[in-house]
């Protein structure tokens, strides 16, 4: 396990089980750096079947209105690496 999977795992309480504490997760810096880390060790999103890539999309869209493409993109990721780690 790298550092950025430990700090990730070990803020997976706080996260479990409150959606308003997943949602944010892309907003704090270290969480952000974390996850975005921890997506390089992952199958990447492309690679998910269609309905996952599509319920993924969908919720990144629905939870963030109003933020550009490159942003949701990000977004996506560090939901679905904490996500990974959640399962």
């Amino acid at each position: 396990m790298n550092l950025f999977t430990e700090i990730l795992t070990r803020l997976l309480p706080d996260i479990r089980g409150s959606e308003a504490n997943l949602l944010a997760c892309p907003d704090c810096a270290v969480i952000r750096e974390c996850a975005l880390v921890h997506y390089k060790s992952l199958p990447k999103i492309e690679s998910l079947p269609e309905t996952e890539k599509n319920e993924l999309k969908q919720y990144i869209i629905k939870n963030y209105p109003g933020y550009q493409v490159n942003q949701l993109v990000e977004r996506a990721k560090i939901i679905y690496s904490i996500a990974s780690l959640l399962n």
